[in-house]
């Protein structure tokens, strides 16, 4: 990690920080969930950096990346990152997202095609009906939550993490912790956001991986949900890991790293 970049590329008109691991390698760029940051992938990182050159991305309002006022929809977020690419000449590139992030790599492999080899998508915000995180009562108790973390030292918001989270290893606390302090409250504004995915599944053309976990520990993906992905695009192939929920890789790595590693080896 000490090896590691920090850099800002101009893109859509903001400034998007990332870090690079570097490395004349093949390219993986990292897409974080909402009020994470491109750090978050740090414990995924230091595995995968020995065979791969990785960039973790600030999404807007994110870590140290720009905060508009507006632009907080997976489009939005997708032309930053497909903006990334092309700057960083990384066409062809591997992408990976989480919740949100699996969203937005979900619309750069839809939308961008050209510039992706391969997609992995941990529990993107799809299912069959309608999701809780859309619902106004739980963004206000969101919004809520991410405002008292402004007032926070950073070891009792670490402490209200490992409460929250018990099962998670520490790397994890103390990249999340930092993603929280750098949260900007504008981008509330993707929790509006319609995630209509079933265009964007459609179009999908590279080979991609969608992680699910269990939903009844707060998963997004369903059942009936991971079979029509597969029915409307043969692309595109589920694994489902039992025991986790939402936060797929922090509750159950080991799985999630092998699930990972396999489908990346036949990209």
């Amino acid at each position: 990690m000490s090896n590691w970049s920090s850099e800002y590329v101009e893109t859509n008109v903001i400034r998007i920080h990332y870090l690079r691991t570097g490395g004349d390698k093949p390219s993986i760029v990292l897409c974080h969930g909402f009020s994470d940051n491109g750090l978050c992938w740090k414990r995924v990182a230091m595995v995968l950096e020995a065979d791969y050159d990785l960039i973790m991305v600030d999404a807007r309002g994110h870590g140290l990346s720009d905060a508009p006022e507006t632009g907080y929809l997976s489009a939005d977020h997708a032309a930053d990152v497909a903006g990334l690419i092309e700057a960083l000449d990384l066409k062809g590139t591997a992408i990976m997202g989480h919740s949100m992030g699996a969203a937005t790599a979900a619309a750069v492999a839809s939308g961008y095609p050209d510039l992706v080899s391969c997609a992995v998508l941990e529990d993107p915000p799809w299912r069959s009906g309608p999701l809780e995180l859309t619902d106004p009562a739980r963004r206000e108790a969101r919004r809520k939550e991410l405002t008292a973390h402004k007032s926070r030292t950073p070891a009792e918001i670490k402490e209200w993490c490992r409460k929250e989270h018990p099962a998670w290893h520490e790397t994890e606390l103390d990249t999340w912790v930092v993603a929280k302090q750098q949260f900007n409250l504008r981008a509330m504004n993707v929790l509006n956001a319609n995630w209509d995915w079933k265009n964007t599944v459609d179009s999908i053309r590279c080979p991609t991986l969608v992680i699910a976990a269990d939903t009844s520990k707060g998963a997004l993906v369903d059942e009936e949900a991971a079979r029509e992905f597969t029915a409307r695009n043969r692309n595109i192939e589920v694994v489902r890991i039992n025991g986790a929920g939402h936060n797929i890789r922090r509750e159950a790595y080991e799985q999630y790293m092998a699930a990972v590693q396999k489908f990346l080896s036949r990209c």
